[in-house]
């Protein structure tokens, strides 16, 4: 008896939509989000860091939830800019470009917050931000061959 070869297509991932936000005024974020929260009726909560492993160093960028119950919608705002470091080993090298402080976004300092909605909607309006400490977000599309797509994906 012959035996058959089943080949399973793989199914090409879209985008994942992002909405960059860059703050006007120096805001820590428990301010920042105190603000958003008197804001808006959903409620943003931190919830567990993303995590990156570098040579020397581990970084942990800041993440928050909330979830918007009339468009059934869970939203997520990421630190771009890393919150903690915890040093791994020590350095030794002499030309090595591995600071204490990283980037998501390593080419885009200036944004400092990153959205994300589940469903894939690059509709951030929904978010009312406080008036005058944040710039009108910006739509960003990220390749599904890009690092950074597993990486924002494996923490959903």
């Amino acid at each position: 008896m012959k035996t058959k070869k089943l080949f399973l297509e793989e199914e090409e991932e879209e985008n994942l939509n992002l909405g960059l936000l860059r703050l006007a005024q120096d805001l820590p974020a428990h301010e920042l989000f105190f603000k958003i929260n008197l804001l808006n009726s959903f409620k943003f909560t931190r919830i567990i860091d993303l995590v990156v492993q570098g040579t020397f160093f581990q970084y942990n960028f800041a993440r928050f939830q909330a979830y918007h119950h009339l468009d059934k919608n869970c939203l997520q705002i990421i630190s771009n800019k890393s919150e903690v470091s915890y040093k791994i080993k020590e350095q030794k090298e002499l030309f090595n470009s591995e600071t204490e402080m990283a980037y998501i976004f390593e080419e885009l300092p200036d944004v400092d917050y990153l959205i994300k909605t589940s469903d894939y909607i690059d509709d951030f309006s929904l978010i009312l931000l406080p008036e005058n400490s944040a710039f009108n977000i910006q739509t960003f599309s990220l390749s599904s061959t890009n690092e950074r797509y597993q990486l924002i994906k494996y923490y959903e």
